[in-house]
């Protein structure tokens, strides 16, 4: 009786210290379908540790960008060449370093002409003689950008045996011509002289018939002109 209370009271105790035990999670047991899947995960890992050497990366955030930013910007169109001259612009007309830019030849052709070239194409003309001599001087000073021709193109200037000019539009035989020295004489005045020129459209034939035998110094690149 003794030994079988002996047992019993063992029994307890245990039982006891099994109760007081903290429990122990429960894990669902794997599948052999699962086996497979956790093999090559943990293979999976170890090699990206060891690549990585245990380091951790971090994608970079985005850098923002202005609208425009990284893509070329366009160049500005330059302005084209007005057809009426711009007096106001000083540096082209009553400062400009023309050899005719002087009272006693304000108003004259050769005046008018130089400083109107300069005003489209941005450079002198070279030229420095008489209306008949100014083409020809053009062509000397700048082979490069002007062709001798009978016939005139947007842009062309002409020279006669008395007179200089420019032909800023050709519609066939119909061309408008700009030039200086309406009335003839010499304008010592600078607000007669900036008056004394004149933009009109005529034929060919009426134009010649106004100055005579004429010819042409032709721009080499095409001119477009503002209205």
């Amino acid at each position: 009786m003794k030994t079988l209370r002996t047992i019993l009271l063992s029994a307890a105790v245990v039982l006891s210290a099994i109760q007081l035990m903290p429990a122990l999670p429960v894990f669902a047991a794997e599948t052999s379908a699962q086996a497979p899947i956790m093999a090559q995960a943990q293979q999976t890992g170890s090699a990206i540790d060891k690549l990585s050497g245990g380091a951790t990366f971090k994608v970079p955030d985005s850098v923002p960008v202005s609208p425009g930013e990284g893509s070329p910007t366009a160049e500005p169109e330059p302005a084209l060449p007005s057809l009426q001259p711009d007096f106001s612009n000083a540096a082209v007309w009553k400062d400009s370093p023309s050899p005719y830019n002087t009272p006693g030849l304000w108003g004259q052709c050769t005046w008018f002409a130089w400083s109107r070239f300069m005003e489209l194409y941005g450079y002198d003309p070279g030229f420095r003689g008489n209306g008949y001599e100014c083409v020809d001087q053009l062509l000397a000073a700048h082979p490069d950008a002007f062709t001798r021709s009978d016939t005139p193109v947007a842009g062309s200037m002409f020279s006669s045996y008395n007179h200089v000019g420019f032909i800023l539009k050709v519609d066939g035989d119909v061309w408008t011509i700009q030039d200086g020295n309406q009335d003839l004489v010499s304008n010592p005045d600078w607000e007669e002289a900036i008056r004394d020129w004149r933009t009109v459209t005529m034929t060919r034939d009426e134009f010649v018939s106004q100055v005579g035998t004429v010819w042409f110094a032709n721009p080499v690149n095409p001119v477009t002109f503002s209205e």
